[in-house]
């Protein structure tokens, strides 16, 4: 429990205990003490503070604990209500000479602390949701800044210099060699830049829409590349569900940009679908080029974040001395 959060919760447990013995105080400066013998005094009226004040706050401190549900809450609520009355009667008249015929009406003050009960409980009932609420408006903020920031970064992806003088290179050689190749290169690379464009005002797309975007993306590789890159798909057809805007080809380019491609060092991704975990996998072989890629990792970085922020759910990575592993997610209504 954070340190603000602790005082405020002394701050309420001593303005319940104020308001519940307001009424003795009021009548003490009154100077009305003395038409009941003396009974209602000073020191009668600090007991009675500290007592309430020690139980409200035992109260607020048990409701506040997440730890125990709505039901827990409440029964142990009652039990120590019990408890703490039995406990204060009793140092009550220790503390204190009572009269015996004053005793009961000493046994009514404490059941006031049923009133401190049930005001502690809706008051804690109350910060919670507030504090739920602020905490909802902070991640919707957070997921907000999240997805520009990805949207920024796709822009930077697609649209950077390396990436458009990479297809446009690729694409002028194509066309000395294939017109009809090199018209189909065009209508993929533009569904690349399209559909990169469209998926920025979304928070998820379909596994379906992020595959359609991948089928164009992975064309231009296959193009660029050759036979030095290899792509196999296992069971992607029957994934369903929804996914972050270019979560797989963030994935796939990573282990493109992170990893030497050559005749004699061809890189293989694999992207395999797997039904029990509602997850999906994307493995390549480990070949990391020698001279470090600038922004190594942020892209998983961001792309976990994400998944953090729309779910419960994270990111798996995994890496040994031959394979790189990416295992993401499927979210569904129930999980997001």
């Amino acid at each position: 429990m954070k340190a603000t959060q602790k005082y405020l919760l002394i701050q309420i447990a001593f303005a319940l205990a104020v308001l519940v013995c307001s009424p003795k105080l009021i009548f003490i400066l009154a100077d009305n003490a003395r038409s009941l013998q003396n009974n209602v005094s000073w020191t009668d009226f600090c007991v009675q503070l500290i007592f309430s004040f020690i139980f409200a706050l035992i109260i607020l401190y048990l409701n506040d604990n997440q730890a125990f549900n709505l039901t827990k809450r409440l029964l142990f609520s009652f039990l120590i209500y019990l408890f703490c009355t039995v406990i204060f009667i009793q140092l009550h008249f220790k503390i204190l000479d009572i009269s015996e015929s004053q005793k009961i009406i000493r046994v009514g003050y404490h059941f006031r602390n049923m009133f401190i009960l049930c005001i502690s409980i809706l008051t804690i009932h109350f910060l919670k949701a507030t504090r739920q609420k602020q905490e909802l408006i902070l991640k919707n903020k957070t997921l907000e800044a999240e997805n520009l920031k990805a949207q920024l970064n796709s822009l930077q992806r697609q649209l950077n210099p390396h990436f458009l003088f990479n297809s446009l290179n690729s694409l002028q050689s194509l066309m000395r060699e294939d017109v009809e190749k090199s018209q189909i290169f065009v209508q993929n690379l533009s569904t690349v830049l399209r559909y990169s464009l469209d998926f920025q005002k979304k928070e998820l797309i379909t596994v379906s829409e992020e595959f359609q975007l991948l089928e164009a993306y992975l064309y231009l590789l296959k193009i660029r590349f050759g036979d030095k890159i290899n792509l196999k798909f296992e069971k992607v057809e029957l994934a369903k569900g929804f996914l972050p805007p270019l979560a797989l080809q963030l994935l796939i380019e990573n282990a493109v940009n992170h990893n030497e491609i050559s005749t004699q060092k061809p890189l293989t991704i694999q992207v395999i679908y797997e039904k029990e975990s509602s997850t999906l996998s994307v493995i390549n072989n480990f070949s990391p080029k020698r001279k470090n890629t600038l922004g190594a990792g942020l892209g998983l970085f961001n792309l976990n974040n994400r998944y953090e922020l729309l779910s419960k759910k994270q990111m798996e990575i995994t890496q040994n001395e031959h394979e790189f592993k990416v295992i993401i997610p499927i979210l569904t209504k129930e999980n997001k």
